[in-house]
């Protein structure tokens, strides 16, 4: 099936520039792979995203790792477009600890998050049997979130893969390729 896939990275990354992203361009090397540079700040990447999001036409799907599985859980959900969530965020009871200056990994560029991007992020929160066609794929040595809460909060919801070990960054992309492709039927 011919599909825009649009990849959702994490807080402080980066689209095309990160590794994932490259990894994805390989494993579907005839799909259209968007790879957006978000803004860093949760607020203006979620009115971002509703903005250009919209502005896609034909078969789309969403691939997000850590706060952008959390962006692409709510925007999946909201158009009916299936899914990949990497590592997502998913317990939103710890976003206050956001709150402070953060540095980009890939940019260097400082930002602050503030109460407006909690309040923003806690206002896209979704339930998970809100999405229709979801693969949750997870590495339960994530250091930065709890993969047993979204096993917890994914259970029946979706297909899950997980995998021991790995780290936040989701170690096991290369492992999940065959899984993403027949998730989105390549």
């Amino acid at each position: 099936m011919n599909i825009t896939l649009v990849y959702l990275h994490g807080l402080a990354s980066t689209g095309a520039g990160s590794a994932k992203a490259q990894e994805l361009a390989r494993i579907f090397p005839r799909q259209r792979l968007l790879t957006p540079d978000l803004p860093d700040r949760p607020f203006d990447a979620i009115a971002f995203l509703d903005d250009w999001l919209p502005s896609l036409t034909g078969p789309v799907a969403l691939i997000g790792s850590s706060i952008g599985g959390y962006y692409a859980w709510h925007y999946g959900s909201r158009f009916h477009w299936p899914v990949a969530l990497m590592n997502p965020l998913v317990d939103t009871r710890r976003l206050p600890l956001l709150i402070g200056e953060h540095q980009n990994f890939y940019t260097g560029a400082s930002f602050v998050i503030d109460e407006d991007d909690i309040e923003a992020l806690q206002g896209i929160k979704t339930k998970a049997e809100a999405c229709h066609n979801a693969l949750l794929l997870l590495d339960d040595a994530d250091e930065l979130l709890d993969a047993r809460y979204a096993l917890e909060t994914w259970q029946g919801h979706g297909k899950i893969l997980s995998f021991p070990g790995g780290n936040h960054r989701f170690a096991h992309l290369t492992e999940a390729a065959p899984m993403l492709r027949q998730h989105f039927d390549e």
